[in-house]
């Protein structure tokens, strides 16, 4: 049975709901303006009819009701005791608008039709009303009536057109790039073949060596403070000595802690001399410049101290915060292991990071920051220095926290310059083993051109001219600070040091396989050759009538193949030489990927002319050998 419904502003009852015969089931409905009533009214003259009373089923005319400009009129179907509202299913459908008078059956049938046909397009004289079910019970039903929105009314419609207009947008814009991006290619010059690679114009392929001497001065890279007669710039004259035989052709490039490894990257340097810390993560991919380097044996173990005020230096090394300490605040540099301990051990509210060290003592002197945290050799570069920039209240701390080994930093494009910079080092050392001083006689000091390859440098130039490690030590900044047993020579005392890994979090993607051709060979081939030259006290024929090799080159070679091949340590190939030169032969020929056991010299790190040189790993073991 549909009942049309109509809200009436007029007419008004006291509990909102309109009593009908009880033959109907009467419908009462709440506006969201006001409670309105659905009443019985005359056709034309709008007196009440109880046509209940004659069992006439008639639907009388009802008078529209303006709403908000527009007749609110809608059918309620019931079906099953159930009501749909019109967004679900059809059981609130647009009524025509109504007709004064009586309808007999085929009128009502006639004018369902036409509400069923009518127009689901746009209409200003009829709107939808959404009905709820909120009471009903045998004589009443009571729902509540709210017109619908004209988007939710005409949604569909709208979002096909909104669809259609973007679909025509997007084709628009589709064709306009595609023939801006056809005129471009039109108007450029069609690019030449090249049938070979052709290297960067700014830099220069030859080897290092031979443009440092053509050039006539070594470009070294230092940090502000350590210019003339301070440790790291006495060791950039002794390699000039050896590569230039002229101690005093060292041209010192500034190269802060965040700039050196770009610097060095773009040959802006030859080499970095201020005290780059050797980690894991720098030879494989350094942070500044995602590029891999090379580092010389350690020619000085520092580490990291607080200086500065020595309250807060003190708060700072016993990391409290409290009382007299709630007011330390730190300066560190960018770039360096320094910050890396420091941002590991306190809040960021507690520090502030710097262009490099200079800048963090400027910091501390204008108040910006009451601790520094530094190498102990920068430090004291620093302290001893720059008498005028720092005074009597500004202490170095006691405590190490970290223990940085500093090398000299070269590319990895260039092995030959990087081995001649390791010899240079260890020459210095060898001197002070041998007693080796400094001889201004024996110094061969030319200030003209200089041609030499590395077989003919003369090493001991370093020690020569400028002197040995002790002498190097003793009369720089350092002097006036007690050398540490960890930078004494080899006397018996400790040697083995771990490399520290450095941040191995780093975020860039690491090409660490394509560095090498041997390492891809190893992965492709899913073992490790492994040659073991076998000391002394031990026969091949021992070692394989048994069937069981044993010592640290076996250890050593498992740990390496599990590094390598996801930790399979089975995955290696032993081959036994007794011979040290065999075996080296074989390395060069490929026979095996790796050698251990064999000693370390400047003759096999350069090679000869049968073979070429071989580069060493940081020794695992020291022997008895003078100056090895």
């Amino acid at each position: 049975m549909n009942v049309d419904i109509f809200v009436d502003n007029e007419a008004n009852t006291t509990d909102g709901a309109v009593a009908v015969p009880a033959t109907l089931p009467s419908l009462s409905v709440r506006s969201s303006e006001r409670q309105a009533t659905v009443a019985d009214r005359n056709a034309g003259d709008g007196n009440n009819v109880n046509n209940a009373q004659t069992g006439d089923a008639s639907i009388r005319s009802t008078s529209n009701v303006m709403l908000g400009g527009q007749n609110m009129m809608a059918s309620v179907r019931r079906v099953n005791s159930i009501f749909f509202s019109s967004l679900s299913r059809s059981g609130l459908t647009r009524s025509l608008p109504s007709q004064e008078g009586s309808l007999n059956n085929s009128q009502i049938q006639n004018s369902s039709n036409q509400r069923r046909q009518s127009s689901p397009f746009f209409s200003l004289s009829n709107v939808f009303i959404n009905a709820s079910l909120v009471e009903e019970n045998e004589s009443n039903v009571v729902v509540d009536a709210e017109p619908i929105g004209f988007c939710h009314k005409h949604g569909k419609v709208i979002a096909t057109l909104s669809f259609l207009v973007l679909v025509a947008f997007v084709t628009i814009m589709t064709l306009t790039l595609k023939r801006i991006i056809e005129a471009r290619n039109m108007s450029l010059p069609s690019p030449v073949p090249s049938f070979a690679p052709s290297l960067a114009p700014s830099y220069d392929p030859r080897p290092t060596l031979e443009i440092v001497q053509e050039r006539g001065t070594l470009r070294c890279g230092l940090v502000s403070f350590q210019f003339e007669g301070t440790f790291c710039f006495k060791l950039c004259q002794a390699i000039a000595a050896v590569a230039l035989n002229n101690p005093d052709a060292v041209d010192s490039v500034n190269a802060t802690a965040e700039a050196r490894f770009v610097l060095l990257k773009e040959r802006a340097t030859d080499l970095h001399a201020g005290g780059a810390t050797h980690t894991i993560e720098r030879e494989v991919n350094e942070g500044t410049t995602g590029s891999p380097f090379t580092f010389s044996t350690p020619f000085y173990y520092d580490g990291m101290v607080f200086a500065g005020n020595a309250t807060f230096v003190t708060c700072a090394e016993e990391q409290r915060r409290f009382n007299e300490c709630s007011r330390l605040f730190i300066c560190v540099a960018k770039s360096t292991t320094d910050l890396e301990y420091v941002s590991n051990h306190f809040t960021p509210s507690l520090f502030v990071t710097t262009a490099s060290m200079t800048e963090s003592i400027e910091f501390y002197s204008n108040d910006r920051c009451n601790v520094v945290a530094g190498s102990r050799l920068g430090l004291f570069n620093l302290k001893y220095t720059n008498d005028n920039l720092l005074d009597e209240s500004f202490v170095i701390g006691d405590k190490t926290f970290n223990n940085d080994p500093l090398a000299f930093a070269t590319r990895p494009d260039d092995p030959e310059w990087s081995r001649i910079i390791n010899w240079v080092a260890q020459v210095l050392f060898f001197g002070e083993r041998q007693e080796i001083t400094k001889n201004l006689t024996l110094c061969q000091n030319s200030s003209g051109t200089f041609n030499a390859s590395w077989t003919e440098l003369n090493y001991l130039n370093a020690v020569y001219c400028v002197g040995n490690y002790a002498e190097i030590y003793s009369s720089s900044q350092l002097a006036k600070y007690d050398r540490q047993t960890i930078n004494t020579i080899n006397n018996g005392t400790a040697m083995l040091y771990a490399i520290p890994n450095g941040n191995l979090r780093n975020d860039n993607e690491i090409t660490f396989y394509s560095l090498s051709e041997t390492f891809s060979s190893i992965k492709r081939r899913g073992s490790l050759n492994c040659g073991l030259l076998i000391q002394d006290g031990y026969s091949e024929d021992d070692i394989t009538a048994s069937k069981r090799l044993f010592g640290m080159g076996v250890s050593y070679c498992e740990t390496l193949v599990s590094s390598m091949l996801h930790g399979n340590m089975y995955a290696v190939n032993f081959i036994a030489f007794q011979n040290a030169e065999i075996s080296l032969e074989a390395l060069y020929n490929k026979t095996i990927d790796v050698l251990v056991g064999v000693p370390a010299d400047m003759s096999r790190n350069f090679g000869s002319h049968s073979f070429e040189g071989v580069s060493f790993s940081t020794p695992y073991f020291y022997g008895n050998q003078t100056g090895k």
